[in-house]
């Protein structure tokens, strides 16, 4: 075998062992961003490298399809790990979803089957021909269709994945550029040594050099890594999060170098991109008590307040950032505007203040306790209540000593416990020399803490109880005014009666006997009033009773001959009314048992007195002889029918007479209309 080859031999496993200790060492740098896909690249360059350097050294034809069989394990997924390398590298977070991997490997997979299984259809090599008739002579491999769908895939893949580090190239700061500029050039010496073997250019044919120019890929990596620390901060792509936050984010390195910012820095500190590279000293030399960084070794956070060029509240917190065997890789410096919040807090300071003044000078006492009694808290009206002289004196005093009967605290406290408040609770307590108080009480509780109001009413009391004794006497003294109206219109009814004795006139006598009802009628009411609780009204129903029962027995002597039925509903009636329907009711009945049933004549009389929907209804009738036809009872001269007109009108009532059965009179009235 020619010498050359030996040494390309040489050379390839060499690149396989470099590329797969390179592999080992980034694979503990995983968490980074493009850390573990760069690793897996670095596996399949050092699998493509060590499958070529055997099948240089294998002695037979089949053993070097064999082995450049296996070469094509590495080969298939390069490309991909590259594209994703370079997405994760770049923070492309969006394309790293677990489907969009899978598509990644459908065609790398679909190539790999086809080499497998080349010599069934030959679509990857249709002729494989050594270069001499010597043993281990190279082999030649014809391209099928099945190489240039590879090629053309992963060359896709590949310029994708530079095109993405040119683009983060661009808009990176200038002290990153040299990093990204390795991180390309790497990649871009396989990518020409691989188009040069396709393009059979390649300095040493029919071998291919790209696996050899990724050894060197796999130096210039590790040069970058140690030089740049690249995997250790990965400062070349800018997240979202670090582009867009409106916080200010400045990144020092362990040499107290500004190595990034965003927008947010530059906006609440004044400075600009021309700061990176700079000492951070220098940079943010008007916040100087924060140095030296070194002495910062854990999390701290710090308020800072600008007053040029514009009043600013900024609060700092420092990161540091460590590496493995706690080595400094930095600091982060991160800046938030709270210019608001301390706005917010001086505003509440004020509001507490005005709220303690509206407190301490409210008319109304505002108290806490604890469960056991003590005060806690009190203000100038409680003192006052209580009779002290500051909120002072009574702050630890037990609150019962403040009750006038003690076991009344345990009452409070339980109806707090099952409600959880209490509202307008009226109680006993005592002031500071023993005197009652009488207090509303409002109170909530919390936890252990019990708060609320108390509202001195002891004035208010005595005002209740003067006005309730003076109600009380006028009470009386309506009931006492109402006791001697019955008496006197008793007298008058007394008097006629016995007026009437001197009178022989049957007519005129008639006419005392009516007055002499009437009278009666109104005294009953008066004494309906006099034993009710209720001045204002009487229950009409019972009177009509009374009233119907004793005209009754005044003119019918025979109850066998003629009925009285009463349905009537128990109703109350206001004063104002149930004068004048008192004296309607006994003209009407007093004319039923006058006319209705004339020389022994047998017969009913029904009274009904009930209430629907507001409107009172009375009604009286009887199947007599009934009403004469040629008289007009809205006409009439009769004195009776006269004051039944007149006093219906009076309660703004309806009356109606209807003479098919007998007669029956019908009163209708709305007692709020006569109101």
């Amino acid at each position: 075998m020619p010498v050359n080859y030996d040494m390309y031999a040489a050379i390839q496993l060499i690149s396989a062992i470099i590329t797969l200790v390179l592999a080992a060492y980034i694979w503990q740098k995983r968490p980074q961003p493009g850390a573990t896909y760069f690793s897996l690249l670095m596996v399949s360059t050092s699998i493509w490298a060590f499958a070529i350097s055997m099948e240089m050294i294998s002695p037979g034809v089949a053993t070097k399809i064999f082995w450049s069989k296996i070469s094509y394990i590495g080969i298939i997924n390069i490309a991909p790990l590259w594209l994703l390398f370079a997405l994760s590298y770049t923070h492309q977070d969006k394309w790293l979803k677990k489907q969009y991997i899978v598509l990644l490997w459908v065609v790398p997979l679909f190539i790999l089957a086809l080499v497998l299984t080349n010599e069934w259809h030959g679509l990857i090599w249709p002729a494989v021909t050594p270069i001499s008739s010597e043993p281990g002579a190279m082999v030649i491999y014809s391209h099928g269709v099945g190489v240039w769908l590879s090629v053309f895939y992963f060359y896709s893949l590949f310029i994708t994945g530079i095109i993405l580090l040119i683009q983060s190239l661009i808009r990176s700061p200038k002290i990153y550029q040299k990093q990204i500029g390795i991180v390309l050039v790497g990649a871009i010496i396989p990518f020409i040594f691989n188009i040069l073997y396709y393009l059979k250019g390649s300095p040493i044919q029919p071998l291919d050099l790209a696996p050899f120019a990724f050894s060197i890929t796999g130096i210039l990596f590790i040069w970058s890594i140690f030089k740049f620390r690249m995997l250790d901060v990965m400062p070349v792509a800018y997240n979202k999060l670090f582009r867009s936050t409106s916080n200010g984010i400045v990144i020092v390195n362990a040499q107290n170098i500004v190595i990034d910012l965003n927008k947010g820095a530059e906006k609440l500190l004044n400075i600009n991109k021309a700061s990176i590279g700079q000492n951070v000293e220098k940079v943010l030399s008007i916040i100087d008590d924060i140095f030296p960084l070194q002495q910062v070794t854990s999390e701290l956070k710090k308020e800072l307040f600008f007053e040029t060029p514009h009043h600013l509240w900024l609060e700092l917190q420092i990161t540091p950032l460590y590496q493995e065997y706690n080595s400094y890789l930095g600091w982060l410096l991160t800046f938030e505007d709270i210019t608001e919040r301390k706005t917010a807090e001086k505003e509440l300071v004020k509001s507490e203040k005005n709220y303690r003044n509206l407190v301490d000078y409210s008319l109304v006492g505002v108290y806490k306790t604890n469960l056991k009694g003590d005060l806690l808290f009190a203000n100038n009206a409680l003192a006052r209540i209580f009779g002290y002289d500051s909120p002072a004196e009574m702050i630890h005093e037990p609150i019962h000593n403040r009750y006038h009967n003690p076991d009344e605290r345990g009452k409070v406290l339980e109806k707090l416990k099952n409600k959880g408040m209490l509202e307008y609770y009226e109680l006993v307590m005592v002031n500071k020399s023993g005197a009652p108080l009488n207090v509303i009480l409002n109170a909530t509780i919390d936890g252990e803490i019990i708060s609320g109001m108390i509202m001195d009413i002891t004035q208010r009391k005595k005002a209740e109880e003067a006005i309730e004794k003076s109600l009380h006497e006028k009470e009386m003294l309506l009931k006492e005014i109402h006791h001697r109206v019955k008496n006197n219109l008793m007298v008058i009814s007394s008097l006629l009666n016995l007026q009437s004795r001197y009178i022989k006139d049957k007519d005129d006598l008639q006419m005392f006997k009516e007055s002499q009802n009437r009278a009666k009628a109104m005294a009953v009411i008066h004494d309906r009033l006099y034993q009710s609780s209720d001045l204002k009204s009487i229950n009409f129903g019972e009177y009509i009773r009374t009233m119907a029962n004793d005209i009754f027995h005044t003119y019918i002597l025979d109850s066998h001959l003629v009925k009285l039925n009463l349905n009537v509903e128990n109703v109350m009636v206001d004063i104002n009314i149930t004068v004048p329907l008192g004296l309607i009711l006994n003209e009407l009945l007093s004319n039923c048992m006058k006319y209705a049933f004339p020389q022994g004549r047998s017969g009913q009389i029904t009274i009904e007195f009930f209430k629907k929907d507001e409107i009172f209804t009375l009604v009286v009738k009887d199947d007599g002889v009934g009403f004469p036809e040629d008289i007009d009872p809205e006409k009439s001269d009769s004195l009776g029918l006269q004051l039944i007109n007149s006093l219906v009108d009076q309660i703004n009532g309806k009356i109606e007479l209807d003479r098919s059965q007998g007669t029956k009179f019908q009163i209708v009235f709305k007692e709020d209309i006569y109101h």
